[in-house]
């Protein structure tokens, strides 16, 4: 394994550059990897990547989490709070305690509910404010003006 821009450095010079750099020792650098843009799913038991933008909603269930992708409902065996370790939380935002709701797929918003994928979701008086600034960040980021 190669550290981006000493492919033909010497082992010298590695160890000179290692000196300065900080390694937590909790850190288990076999779990990293790269932010990707989708998340794999399940469907009638097969599985299938799903890009992050093309989800619609996720709604928790007793330890597992469905997605709402268009007309099908994925499946994943983990909680929600696991899932939003895993996904892209610029792009989704967490209404109540158990739905996320993709900004992108947000129809519209008042009466304190959510019109996103055909239903109307609640969203929580607790997470309310929380919602409301992070919708308004990001229709004035979306506005074309």
């Amino acid at each position: 394994m190669f550290v981006k821009g000493f492919e033909n450095a010497s082992t010298e010079e590695l160890k000179n550059f290692l000196e300065y750099v900080y390694i937590d020792e909790d850190y288990d650098l076999t779990k990293y990897k790269e932010k990707e843009d989708y998340i794999e799913l399940f469907y009638q038991r097969f599985k299938h990547r799903v890009r992050f933008k093309d989800i619609q909603y996720i709604e928790a269930y007793n330890g597992y989490t469905e997605f709402q992708v268009g007309t099908k409902r994925f499946r994943r065996e983990e909680s929600l709070k696991e899932i939003e370790k895993m996904i892209d939380m610029s792009m989704f935002v967490r209404i109540q305690r158990s739905f996320i709701v993709n900004l992108l797929h947000i129809k519209r918003y008042e009466k304190m509910e959510v019109e996103v994928g055909g239903i109307r979701i609640p969203v929580s008086r607790r997470r309310r404010k929380s919602f409301e600034e992070i919708y308004t960040r990001y229709q004035i980021s979306t506005c074309n003006l």
